[in-house]
């Protein structure tokens, strides 16, 4: 999980890259995000974005020129997964995975039109807590439960829609690029990598405001 010193490098390097921009430029701008989060994990053998969480933080951005912005974002984001036991099916199992992140994205953004923006990039997510249930046991304390990594790499993209003059809707993907875990475990998958892990999957709908 992060820690206090680990807080506080991350601040620093967020400040280090955007003040030269903010010392730069005119066209910086910034503003407050908040969304819900639906995920689900790749390699946990359940599927559906049935685990549902909640994302808030700020964001900045720099005019790079009539149709592109470069965008950097903080923000607290809720991940992880759920799977409801349904008796009637003889499905026992009750799982709940919830994974909680500071995450920091990296957007390249540009405007298809008037109102109507897409965007892509990057975004580097560190841990702050975690924990994983099943049938209301705690995963946690078993020896043999695979650790989670303290931080984790992840590709998004989206499109938003700007409505009034400092409000605006987003739909992004988010998949992770590294698995989320450590050691090795049952179901477990390949992506982009050689290596056998669990990884997150997100649909989240945000709402921007403009300050």
């Amino acid at each position: 999980m992060i820690k206090i010193s680990q807080m506080k490098k991350i601040v620093c390097y967020v400040l280090l890259f955007v003040l030269p921009f903010i010392a730069a430029a005119q066209a910086f701008q910034g503003g407050l995000l908040l969304g819900v989060v639906g995920s689900q994990v790749a390699g946990d053998m359940y599927s559906g974005f049935n685990k549902v969480g909640f994302t808030a933080g700020g964001y900045v951005n720099l005019k790079l020129s009539q149709r592109y912005k470069v965008q950097l974002e903080m923000e607290y984001i809720q991940k992880g997964s759920r799977h409801n036991s349904d008796p009637n099916q003889g499905d026992l199992i009750d799982y709940r995975l919830n994974v909680n992140y500071i995450e920091v994205p990296l957007l390249l953004r540009y405007d298809l039109m008037e109102r109507i923006s897409a965007e892509a990039g990057l975004g580097m997510a560190f841990l702050v807590s975690h924990k994983e249930t099943i049938n209301g046991y705690d995963m946690s304390k078993g020896a043999t439960t695979p650790g989670f990594r303290s931080s984790n790499l992840s590709i998004m993209g989206g499109v938003s829609y700007s409505f009034y003059e400092r409000y605006c809707i987003g739909f992004r993907a988010d998949s992770s690029v590294l698995t989320m875990r450590k050691g090795s475990g049952t179901g477990f998958v390949r992506r982009f990598t050689n290596d056998w892990g669990q990884f997150h999957d997100l649909l989240v709908f945000s709402l921007y405001y403009k300050l």
